[in-house]
């Protein structure tokens, strides 16, 4: 049977709040396990049946716009954006459609919804990564040098999106879960 037409079509772009994590299970529990995910008690499921949307999520826990919470930056959710399911690996995955590119043409969103930063801001404070193949290490630091480098991969990813969803709004969603240091920066710097 054809769905009715929706009123509108979101997209979701996002770390763990953007995939329904912790929207179930008991509210002691805070491991970052699957069980714990869901899609129907959190922000992008409530936006979207409140505005009687049709969404799409692009999201993965952990991964920021630098990088993950523990500082690998080969963990940024924007690097996927293009391609269909983008983090599903291997074969299997790969023979379903995952890995080939998006038509953003076929699915035109109404407006983008971006959650990203927690997992950056959170790596602020985490040990830095080895790079276990080259030895390199990568640590996210409250720096002007990081600030501004985690700056430009916020600009870069709105130009991303624009660049996809010419017609959408675009809104960035930051401090779901506490401000944050770019939260207090910002306000800062409006002073």
């Amino acid at each position: 049977m054809p769905l009715p037409e929706p009123a509108y079509r979101l997209e979701f772009v996002g770390n763990s709040i953007t995939s329904g994590e912790g929207a179930i299970g008991a509210v002691c529990e805070e491991d970052w396990v699957a069980p714990f995910f869901s899609a129907v008690n959190h922000y992008a499921r409530m936006t979207a049946d409140a505005l009687q949307a049709e969404w799409r999520i692009v999201s993965q826990s952990g991964w920021g716009l630098l990088s993950s919470w523990d500082n690998d930056p080969r963990r940024r959710v924007m690097d996927h954006y293009d391609t269909v399911c983008g983090l599903a690996a291997g074969p299997h995955n790969e023979a379903l459609g995952a890995q080939q590119p998006y038509r953003f043409d076929s699915w035109k969103a109404d407006a983008v919804i971006l959650n990203l930063g927690t997992n950056d801001d959170g790596a602020m404070g985490n040990p830095p990564w080895t790079d276990p193949e080259t030895g390199r290490t990568f640590a996210q630091r409250p720096t002007p040098e990081h600030l501004a480098e985690l700056e430009q991969a916020a600009v870069d990813a709105l130009k991303k999106v624009r660049a996809r969803n010419p017609d959408a709004w675009i809104v960035w969603a930051f401090g779901m879960l506490g401000e944050g240091r770019m939260g207090r920066t910002a306000r800062a710097a409006t002073v």
